[in-house]
């Protein structure tokens, strides 16, 4: 090991970037002594520059002038990989294809001439997203490949390589369609060396199912292009060996939740049920990011057993400040449940991607204050139906209140508009349709005393709004519409 600390801040790095946050406490540095100055001609005419700090700092600007120091960008998709190349290769100085590159690199692999073109060309694309503020899906790519499955009919695999060494494997709809990523990485030097000498040696080839972007004169000939086409598919082999694969693609559910301000996404990924040895697992993503590209992380990535059902990461509730993002593990299963939304709650911050537990589970229904400082949830707590009350700061329950034993479960839980009290659906006999009811209750959230509006009721009323003071909007089992007053309990059509 060369140095203990810098091998200390390489792994702080590493962490840093993985998991796409924002290091707020770090000075913007000017860079006059980058761990990689790269420098390339423009189609202006002009000569731009690139300097990385050792942290990942950027500086550009024109070559002959002083570099301009940039902020923290969070998530990019290029500048993001730096690390690799940091901690992969040794010093090196290079004339590329794509500029002029001095690399102080912490690795301890030598840069062959392939390697010192493919960090050039990454360089290039790097300065290419920091002066447009933003990343190009095709930008990088040297080749697109797709070719149909041997075992789903109208699905293929695609294979998409990078300029700079890097590739991603999936597999979707022939005719389109969302994808499920298989993989993505670095291909191996084996791999790199006879891509490089065709990517610079060779012209752009166009067939049904390959497409590759060379950058030389001289055309391919067809037993080349055969062989290109083996070598895709064998670095498609190598990537995804092992990758649990749906039984069938169309087992892939997505789902994609903008923010009010229309600054971020959040994107839900369930695929399954997949093999694993003999028995069938699914797996679950949840990942929020800035709809201009600066920011992305993924917050949930797991794989799970199936039981009597499934989870699925859910966007709950956006902050009102746009600070946050708060998701609930959704619970999925068979039988005669009526009202669930929720098992746990958890808040992502959107300065920096970290997440805080505000309720770690046992719950079957949630609903925020409207100034998001308390929680009201339900859950058995195994003698009865129990609504709890939590502080979201400190995470503490503050208040309880059981219902009658034959409530077996209950849901729509409403904060009135000034959150002082609360109306919420409870449910007697759910798995039994001849004795199927609803009551409603009001409860003070100062003294959880409960107020029974409706009393049991073969109509299954269900409450769906409260936005004014002392009305609230209920629906019945046939989809008609009915107004409670919140008071006195009179119940009158909504027609």
């Amino acid at each position: 090991m060369r140095n203990a600390s810098l091998c200390a801040l390489v792994a702080v790095l590493v962490l840093a970037w993985a998991g796409g946050c924002t290091p707020p406490s770090l000075p913007t540095p000017a860079a006059e002594e980058p761990a990689l100055l790269w420098e390339g001609q423009q189609d202006d005419g002009t000569c731009q520059s690139l300097r990385l700090s050792l942290e990942g700092w950027p500086a550009i600007g024109p070559c002959d002038e002083p570099a301009r120091s940039l902020p923290y960008f969070g998530y990019r998709q290029y500048l993001g990989l730096w690390p690799d190349w940091l901690t992969r290769f040794a010093p090196f100085e290079a004339e590329t294809p794509s500029g002029r590159v001095i690399f102080r690199g912490q690795g301890g692999d030598e840069a062959s001439p392939a390697w010192q073109r493919a960090l050039g060309e990454w360089a290039r694309l790097v300065w290419m997203e920091l002066q447009f503020g933003r990343s190009g899906a095709s930008w990088g790519t040297a080749l697109a490949g797709h070719w149909p499955t041997s075992d789903r009919s109208g699905y293929c695999q695609f294979l998409q390589v990078e300029t700079y060494g890097y590739v991603y494997a999936s597999i979707a709809r022939c005719g389109g369609g969302e994808a499920y990523d298989l993989g993505r990485g670095w291909l191996e030097t084996s791999e790199w060396l006879p891509f490089d000498a065709w990517l610079y040696g060779r012209a752009a080839v166009y067939r049904q199912e390959l497409d590759f972007f060379g950058s030389a004169d001289q055309a391919m000939s067809d037993d080349e292009q055969d062989t290109l086409s083996r070598w895709a598919e064998s670095v498609y082999s190598r990537l995804t060996q092992g990758i649990p694969v749906p039984l069938a693609v169309s087992d892939i559910q997505t789902r994609s939740a903008p923010s009010p301000d229309g600054r971020w996404i959040a994107k839900t990924l369930m695929v399954g049920p997949f093999l694993v040895g003999e028995g069938e697992q699914y797996r679950t993503q949840l990942s929020v990011l800035r709809t201009d590209g600066t920011r992305q992380w993924t917050v949930v990535d797991e794989t799970s057993h199936y039981g009597l059902g499934y989870t699925v990461p859910s966007p709950f509730h956006w902050s009102r400040d746009g600070r946050y993002l708060y998701f609930t593990n959704l619970p999925l299963s068979d039988g005669c449940a009526v009202f669930v939304n929720g098992s746990d709650l958890y808040r992502v911050s959107l300065e920096d991607g970290s997440v805080a537990a505000i309720l770690a589970n046992g719950a079957w229904w949630l609903s925020l204050s409207p100034d998001e400082h308390s929680l009201a949830y339900l859950r058995w707590n195994g003698q009865a139906l129990e609504l709890v009350l939590r502080d979201v700061a400190t995470g503490r329950d503050e208040h309880r209140r059981e219902f009658a034993a034959h409530y077996a479960q209950g849901g729509n839980i409403l904060w009135s508009p000034e959150g002082t009290a609360l109306v919420l659906t409870l449910v007697a006999s759910p798995c039994d349709p001849a004795d199927w009811k609803h009551a409603v209750v009001r409860v003070g959230v100062a003294t959880m005393t409960q107020t029974k509006l409706i009393a049991d009721d073969g109509r299954r009323l269900v409450t769906e709004e409260w936005s004014q003071p002392e009305t609230v909007r209920l629906a019945d089992k046939d989809g008609n519409s009915w107004w409670l007053d919140a008071v006195t309990g009179e119940v009158t059509r909504a027609d």
